[in-house]
């Protein structure tokens, strides 16, 4: 008679737990590389995205800074006080408009010339133009240049700037339409542009109807 081998108690529950096998090892290690892998991917690819909408998000706030200045600006063009100073002959190029076609890579510019009478010492005759350019160190700027001939970068992260159409008596113009020569534009439509968002769109209202010469560029 063959005799049965008995266990003792407690034996398979011991070798049940006497530990992992090494294959068992390596496909938890590499489990583990795996979700670590993902995990570190997933935090890369969320940062990157909240830095894109960060930086979206900047340069839509540029635009509507540009729009609100360049506006509050341009809306002054042309504009002479009553009585006007010009009578004695103390300024002989009347205040206007000025539109230069292509000035360079970055679009048009725009020139204005004002009487400011916002000064105690009486009308001050000002000369500005506004176009965008890229910095020296590759950033682009939205300037601001004066008679004397200061240039300051004015807002930062505007690459273009364009004069879409104009209204005027006689109606709505399109871009095409522009050409050298002299309008009245009653309203103004310009473009900016910022990269990576959409170009702002703006209707600048000019209440004095100034002279609008429209060059070509270089």
């Amino acid at each position: 008679m063959s005799r049965r081998r008995t266990v003792a108690p407690g034996t398979r529950r011991r070798r049940a737990h006497a530990g992992f096998s090494v294959l068992e090892l390596l496909l938890a290690v590499s489990l583990s590389a795996l979700v670590g892998l993902a995990a570190v991917r997933l935090l890369a690819g969320s940062r990157a995205s909240e830095a894109s909408t960060s930086t979206a998000s900047d340069r839509a706030r540029a635009l509507d800074l540009a729009a609100g200045l360049l506006t509050g600006e341009l809306r002054r063009a042309g504009y002479v006080p009553y009585p006007s100073p010009l009578a004695d002959g103390r300024d002989a190029v009347r205040p206007g408009l000025t539109v230069t076609l292509g000035s360079g890579p970055r679009g048009d510019a725009l020139g204005l010339r004002y009487l400011d009478d916002r000064l105690q010492g009486g009308p001050v005759t000002r000369d500005l133009e506004f176009d965008a350019a890229i910095d020296g160190r590759g950033l682009a700027q939205l300037y601001r240049t004066s008679a004397s001939g200061s240039r300051q970068p004015w807002v930062q992260g505007i690459d273009r700037i364009q004069v879409v159409g104009w209204v005027d008596g006689t109606g709505l113009h399109g871009r095409s339409e522009l050409a050298a020569g002299e309008l009245r534009p009653w309203l103004l439509l310009l473009a900016l542009g910022a990269a990576g968002v959409p170009a702002r769109r703006l209707a600048v209202p000019l209440p004095s109807r100034p002279l609008a010469t429209v060059v070509e560029g270089p």
